[in-house]
């Protein structure tokens, strides 16, 4: 019954937040989060607040591009976090959302919208979001930007620019100290655990990551990259730089 009640289109919008909420609760399968996904993108933001919708999204861990989307519409979206002694703006709460998603279906949505879009908050936002997918279909969309002189938002284009000179990552000078191998082992960890160890044993090897990243540790990457956007931190926030930055330089390496 309450599967048949959040697709009926004509159903109560507060409805489907707390019938998603509770979907998610007794969910049998996949199916279910990705039903109360879907539901909860059909909701109207000012009934359910920044926080409650942003931490839903987030907690889901389900591809819901077009919910985590809907934070858009927003401009001053923000969620505190006192805990962490954050503040997350809309930009970082559609980051953190989108990259707990597979890249590979949300970043045609984000482009699509980053064309349309109109509101500049939300275009600046798009811009980070893209600059983090590491695809080619992202890039390009960066790129149209820095380098349309036709652009009206001078902000924008900066920030482009400067997201297409943070993803040139050029091999590293020098020698690693630490193996290929040893990196392997960190990498597969951080895909487990979602975060990147800085233990006495672990921290040479991070240092040397750029060193030892490769095209065939993309799958990898991508997966650590989910596991640690599923935290948040400002260390969590500085992990996701990190391994984007490695995973630049993988996609290099293949190039």
């Amino acid at each position: 019954m309450l599967r048949e009640a959040l697709l009926d289109p004509d159903q109560n919008r507060y409805f489907l937040f707390d019938g998603a909420g509770l979907l998610d609760k007794i969910a049998a399968g996949p199916a279910d989060t990705q039903a109360a996904a879907d539901a909860v993108a059909r909701t109207r933001m000012d009934d359910v607040g920044a926080p409650g919708y942003f931490r839903f999204i987030h907690h889901l861990g389900a591809d819901a591009p077009d919910a985590a989307l809907r934070i858009l519409g927003d401009p001053k979206f923000a969620v505190n976090l006192p805990a962490h002694s954050l503040r997350l703006g809309q930009a970082k709460c559609l980051q953190l959302c989108l990259l707990t998603m597979d890249d590979a279906l949300w970043v045609s949505k984000a482009v699509a919208r980053f064309r349309s879009e109109t509101d500049r908050v939300a275009r600046r936002s798009l811009l980070r979001c893209l600059s983090y997918a590491v695809r080619p279909a992202a890039d390009a969309a960066i790129r149209s930007v820095a380098e349309g002189d036709g652009e009206s938002d001078r902000m924008l284009r900066t920030l482009a620019r400067g997201a297409l000179r943070r993803a040139r990552v050029p091999a590293p000078d020098g020698a690693p100290t630490t193996t290929r191998e040893q990196f392997g082992a960190i990498l597969a960890r951080c895909a487990e655990d979602g975060r990147v160890p800085y233990e006495d044993g672990a921290r040479a090897v991070v240092a040397d990551a750029l060193h030892h990243v490769r095209s065939a540790d993309e799958p990898l990457l991508r997966k650590a990259r989910r596991k640690i956007a599923r935290r948040i931190s400002d260390e969590s926030l500085l992990e996701l730089d990190q391994v984007t930055a490695w995973l630049r330089r993988a996609m290099a390496e293949r190039d």
